[in-house]
C-alpha cells in the first residue's frame, strides 16, 4: 500500500510544476483522470478479496424466486421514489433561480 500512496505523491508533484501557464490544464488531466485510477484500484482489490469469486456468482445468479416476495418489490419502489426525489430536489434548487415568467423552452433550446 506504501509504493501506491509514493506513486500518487510523486505524480501530483510532477504533474502540478507549471510550465508557461499551463498549470490549469495539468490539474485537469489530474482530477480527470483520478477517478478512473481510483475506481481501477478499487477494482483490483474487491477481486482479490477472500469469497470474491462467490460474491461475483452470487450477482450474476440471482435467485429468482425471491421476486415473487412483495418485500423485494418495496424495496425496489423505495429506492426508485428515493432517487427520483434527490433529482426533483435538484430541479427545484436549480429551477428556483429562474424568474416565475421565465421561458424555460427557449432556454432548453439554446443548448441545442
Amino acid at each position: 500500500m506504501r509504493h501506491i500512496q509514493h506513486f500518487w505523491i510523486f505524480w501530483s508533484i510532477s504533474v502540478s510544476i507549471p510550465c508557461d501557464n499551463c498549470f490549469l490544464i495539468q490539474v485537469m488531466y489530474v482530477t480527470a483522470t483520478s477517478p478512473y485510477v481510483l475506481m481501477f484500484i478499487l477494482l483490483i482489490r474487491g477481486v482479490t478479496l477472500p469469497g470474491a469469486g462467490e460474491g461475483v456468482k452470487y450477482y450474476l445468479n440471482p435467485d429468482w424466486a425471491k421476486m415473487r416476495e412483495m418485500q423485494v418489490w418495496v424495496d425496489a419502489g423505495t429506492q426508485i421514489f428515493f432517487s427520483y426525489s434527490i433529482s426533483i430536489g435538484v430541479l427545484t434548487a436549480l429551477g428556483s433561480y429562474n424568474n416565475f415568467k421565465h421561458n424555460c423552452w427557449r432556454s432548453s433550446q439554446s443548448f441545442l
